[in-house]
């Protein structure tokens, strides 16, 4: 009878500790996350790839997305992410009265873009010239600006570009990206947003050459960059400016003879010249001593004007003391 009695309460006892068990078998929730309908993690995508991910769970209530992406989420379904250009961890969570289950799916970047150019030109528009990597202009001269960005075999989101202009050159605006215009400063930097892949988008602004007493005499060469940035890339490039401000009556680069013969502007146009003004001298068709007596007449009378003007400034200066001091 004892045995019996034994046997019952070990079977009460191992009914109690099962049936637990047993519920929380039947009941305990779960829960697998898919990408691309595979449950294998981590997965490798291309630079700037979408990836789509789908889930399912059984005895849940409700499921909460975390990592890198987020939200409350229902118990099964799908959703798509764009343009992942880095590594990115999904996970999500779904629980019931009894407990929780998480599934997590790892993705992989395993490539970038191969390539990203960025090209400037200029053109002088006050002369009517094209675009090309270097332009000649004259102090106060109006030059456009030609900046074009070309993305490689995959897409850039966030592109900045940022343009410098040398100290001798001023912004004047009128910003146009692909013929919009665009009222920001492209020298504190713009936004471009995004580039698909081999996309290009092209940008013009105009700016000014300083005056003419901002340069020397000569020839000065003012050097524009552009500088073209997001997270994962930079690239730049120039433009230049050779601005010339005339010597006064120097030499210039404008031929001054009459044809290009070495021989003849040298040598025999300034004999034919000589003889023809001793000639001229000569024969008296040209007065040069009344020209001469003229000139130092004037010369006289100026340097008098001059001294006179000077005496009466000192006695003016003068009286301007004496009056001072009387105060």
């Amino acid at each position: 009878m004892i045995n019996k009695i034994k046997k019952i309460i070990t079977i009460l006892i191992s009914f109690g500790v099962m049936l637990p068990l047993l519920s929380y078998a039947v009941y305990s929730p779960s829960v697998q996350l898919y990408t691309n309908g595979s449950s294998t993690s981590p997965v490798s995508i291309s630079y700037n790839s979408s990836v789509n991910l789908t889930w399912s769970s059984s005895n849940t209530d409700y499921c909460q997305a975390s990592g890198d992406w987020s939200g409350t989420k229902n118990t099964s379904g799908s959703e798509t992410i764009y343009n992942i250009n880095s590594n990115k961890d999904f996970k999500i969570t779904c629980s019931n009265s009894s407990g929780f289950a998480t599934s997590e799916m790892v993705i992989n970047v395993t490539s970038t873009p191969t390539s990203f150019r960025v090209s400037k030109l200029v053109q002088n528009v006050s002369q009517g010239t094209g675009y090309s990597d270097a332009v000649s202009a004259n102090p106060g001269e109006q030059v456009s600006f030609r900046i074009q960005l070309t993305a490689g075999d995959a897409g850039l989101q966030d592109v900045i570009v940022k343009d410098t202009l040398p100290s001798k050159m001023i912004y004047l605006g009128d910003l146009k990206i692909d013929g919009t215009s665009y009222y920001t400063d492209i020298t504190s930097g713009i936004n471009t947003g995004y580039l698909s892949s081999n996309q290009s988008k092209v940008i013009t602004f105009d700016a000014r050459v300083a005056d003419a007493n901002q340069f020397n005499l000569g020839t000065t060469t003012l050097i524009n960059s552009v500088l073209v940035y997001n997270s994962l890339f930079a690239d730049s490039d120039t433009a230049k400016v050779m601005v010339y401000k005339a010597t006064g009556g120097g030499a210039t680069n404008v031929p001054t003879g009459l044809n290009n013969n070495i021989f003849f502007n040298s040598f025999i146009l300034p004999l034919v010249l000589t003889l023809l003004t001793i000639w001229l001298f000569k024969s008296h068709i040209v007065n040069f001593e009344e020209w001469v007596d003229l000139r130092k007449n004037k010369y006289r009378a100026y340097r008098a004007r001059k001294i006179l003007n000077k005496i009466r400034t000192q006695e003016l200066l003068q009286k301007n003391r004496d009056k001072l001091n009387n105060i």
